[in-house]
């Protein structure tokens, strides 16, 4: 492990005691760190480009409800092992290096069945759904209130302060938490992987008012997982993926 490998992680884990102390809920999953969430400030929130970006305008507002939490990094991969390894589903990833790597090379129906199976666990709050953001939550959690071209401020010198991307990154993930958070105390949101969201990709859905943020229904999730591991690879709707 090189030097820059070592720094980057003693930067991470570092990070992951400090989120273990803020966070407003976890679910331990057993031989690996927990997944750490953060609630999301419910209220009306600006989402959509300012800067001219026609597939994100126009800008339009957002509200979102009470009892939502988002998780503060995302699932690395011997997070996401444990369905892998529970359920024998055939993955592998293309990155190795530490522990708190990101989980990547997932589809969508692989990420909600991984979210079903953490409901079917005991460790679950009462009450919990686990599930995929859909794109206007994502984005509201990305800016954390803020109304910038990043969380934190305009220009890349921003960017690089909290994101891994084409010219930092040297064409490799890196591990989560390793850069700083947003103002919501939310990582790697810029950058690092794509993050999937639960609705499917319309050309036409910036123009479209954004549905209030409530709880997600449990149902969709189950009948995600259900069909994951038994589906045609040509039945695949094309789904938003966001961070990059």
């Amino acid at each position: 492990m090189s030097k820059a490998t070592q720094n980057e992680l003693q930067r991470a884990r570092r990070a992951w005691i400090e989120a273990e102390e803020r966070a407003d809920q976890r679910i331990d999953l057993g031989g690996v760190e927990p997944l750490l969430f953060r609630r999301l400030p419910p209220g009306v929130y600006r989402v959509g480009g300012r800067r001219g970006v026609s597939l994100e305008e126009p800008r339009r507002r957002v509200h979102v409800d009470e009892g939502l939490h988002l998780g503060i990094f995302p699932v690395t991969q011997c997070q996401f092992l444990l369905w892998v390894q529970a359920v024998g589903a055939d993955h592998s990833f293309a990155f190795e290096g530490t522990d708190l790597l990101p989980a990547e090379g997932l589809d969508w129906w692989q990420a909600m069945a991984f979210c079903a199976w953490l409901n079917e666990t005991e460790q679950v709050p009462r009450g919990w759904v686990a599930s995929l953001p859909n794109e206007w939550l994502w984005e509201v959690a990305c800016r954390a209130g803020g109304e910038t071209e990043y969380s934190n401020g305009d220009g890349v010198v921003c960017l690089d302060q909290i994101g891994w991307h084409a010219d930092n990154a040297g064409d490799r993930t890196h591990s989560v938490g390793a850069k700083a958070t947003n103002a919501w105390g939310l990582h790697d949101l810029h950058g690092n992987v794509h993050e999937l969201c639960s609705n499917a990709w319309d050309e036409g859905e910036p123009r479209k008012q954004p549905p209030t943020m409530r709880a997600f229904d449990p149902g969709e999730v189950e009948a995600a997982a259900s069909a994951a591991l038994d589906r045609a690879p040509t039945a695949r709707t094309v789904r938003t993926v966001r961070g990059c």
